[in-house]
């Protein structure tokens, strides 16, 4: 089997919990100032990684360093965001499976730039998706929260982005640490400008929040970490179809914490997304 698969798999395994932690933070804080809060622990964690691992803080080249710019304020920054407005104003399941649609806007831009093919596979994949998809949005109720789903689109539209130019980057020999973390450390400073703009920055959280905001910098660490080793081995277009396996993670754990109970129509959708995932990585 492909690391990158394994890879891919345990990244969606932890970003599937961050629905759950944004859920338990938002008592105490606004979404912008937990996000900052969250992206120093991540950053300082994949710091110490990259210490022990004695890997390189800097770029293989200069011209490397505006992607990473884009990539960190607009791939990671505005995604991280998107997703926490996102679970802030709709249900954990519905933003997972609004932002789902992301294989399909990686694989256009994976075909524009980085001339990767769209095989036979891919493409009825990708059809079932769209069923999934359409299964999905209806009973989620779309238009019950509005402002909800258009960050979570928003969410869908800034991965995909994340996902070309990491693979752009790892393709030019920078490691996934690297970029993971000179991603998080541009997210930290667009986020602490916006909290400082639109929040009032305090640290007067409970011990809970505290603890939950450690663990979130720890899965956002190790998630993007996964994506990055990911996409270094495996193709675009099949790699965001694993990450699907990602909402049906997160609606999972929303229906066992929070108790956000499916319909028959989301699980019917969740089954064909699933077959979508297996025929995208078959061979």
């Amino acid at each position: 089997m492909n690391k990158g698969y394994l890879y891919l798999l345990l990244a969606a395994a932890s970003y599937a919990s961050m629905g759950v932690l944004v859920r338990a933070i938002s008592v105490d804080t606004g979404p912008l100032l937990q996000t900052f809060l969250r992206l120093i622990v991540a950053s300082l964690v994949i710091a110490s990684l990259l210490i022990a691992r004695n890997k390189s803080f800097t770029l293989k080249h200069n011209e490397d360093y505006p992607m990473i710019i884009l990539m960190g304020g607009i791939g990671y920054a505005l995604q991280i965001i998107l997703f926490t407005l996102a679970i802030y104003h709709t249900t954990i399941g519905n933003t997972l499976f609004l932002m789902s649609g992301y294989p399909i806007v990686t694989a256009l831009l994976a075909y524009l730039f980085l001339k990767e093919k769209i095989h036979k596979n891919l493409l009825i994949a990708f059809v079932l998706l769209c069923i999934a998809l359409l299964l999905i949005f209806q009973p989620g109720g779309t238009g019950t929260s509005l402002l909800g789903n258009l960050y979570a689109l928003g969410t869908c539209i800034t991965f995909s982005l994340y996902v070309i130019w990491s693979r752009i980057l790892s393709k030019r020999g920078n490691a996934p640490e690297t970029i993971t973390l000179w991603s998080i450390a541009i997210g930290v400073v667009v986020s602490g400008i916006a909290a400082g703009v639109f929040e009032t920055i305090t640290l007067d959280l409970s011990p809970q929040s505290l603890i939950f905001l450690v663990l979130f910098g720890v899965l956002n660490a190790a998630a993007f970490t996964f994506i990055n080793k990911g996409f270094a081995l495996v193709q675009a277009t099949t790699g965001t179809m694993i990450l699907m396996s990602e909402p049906i993670i997160g609606s999972l754990l929303g229906l066992l914490i929070f108790h956000e109970i499916p319909t028959v129509i989301f699980l019917i959708g969740a089954g064909i997304l699933l077959s979508s995932v297996a025929i995208a990585i078959k061979k």
